[in-house]
C-alpha cells in the first residue's frame, strides 16, 4: 500500500520566500503552487484542495483574517500555516483566533517544517520555537 502523501499550497509574494520556498520537502510532501492572492488561492483550492496551506502573514495587500475565515467556511479540512518574518504576536495571534493551526518564523523555516507539517495534518497546533517562546512570554 502507498503511503499518503501531504499536498500543500504556499502563499506568498515574497522575494526571499520564494526563492527559498520548500517545493520539496520530503516523499510524503508536495508542493502544489505557490499563489500570490487570495483569489487566486480560493480558485486553486475549489480544484484542487490541498491539506495545508503556508501563507506568508506579511504578504502586501492580503487580508490574512479574511483569507483565514473564507478558506475555514469553504474548505474546513484544510490546516492553515502562518509563516512571519518578526516577532509580531499580536499578528500571530489574530491569525490563530481566525482559525488557524500554527506558526512558523521564516528564521526558522528550515528546520523542522516537514515535521509541523504531518503534525499540523494530523490536526495538531504547530508553532517553531521562537513562536512558542513568543506566546508564551508576557
Amino acid at each position: 500500500m502507498e503511503k499518503e502523501r501531504i499536498t500543500i499550497l504556499i502563499i506568498t509574494n515574497s522575494d526571499e520566500l520564494l526563492s527559498n520556498a520548500p517545493i520539496e520537502l520530503s516523499h510524503d510532501i508536495v508542493t502544489l503552487a505557490i499563489l500570490q492572492d487570495k483569489e487566486e488561492v480560493i480558485q486553486f483550492c475549489h480544484h484542487l484542495p490541498p491539506d495545508i496551506l503556508l501563507i506568508d502573514l506579511e504578504t502586501p495587500d492580503l487580508n490574512i483574517v479574511e483569507l483565514v475565515h473564507e478558506i475555514d467556511e469553504y474548505f474546513p479540512k484544510i490546516q492553515m500555516i502562518g509563516i512571519i518574518n518578526s516577532g509580531d504576536k499580536e499578528l500571530i495571534q489574530t491569525f490563530l483566533e481566525a482559525g488557524a493551526v500554527g506558526c512558523i518564523l521564516k528564521e526558522e523555516l528550515n528546520k523542522n517544517l516537514s515535521q509541523l507539517i504531518r503534525s499540523a495534518y494530523a490536526g495538531n497546533f504547530v508553532f517553531s520555537p521562537k513562536v512558542t517562546k513568543l506566546l508564551l512570554s508576557s
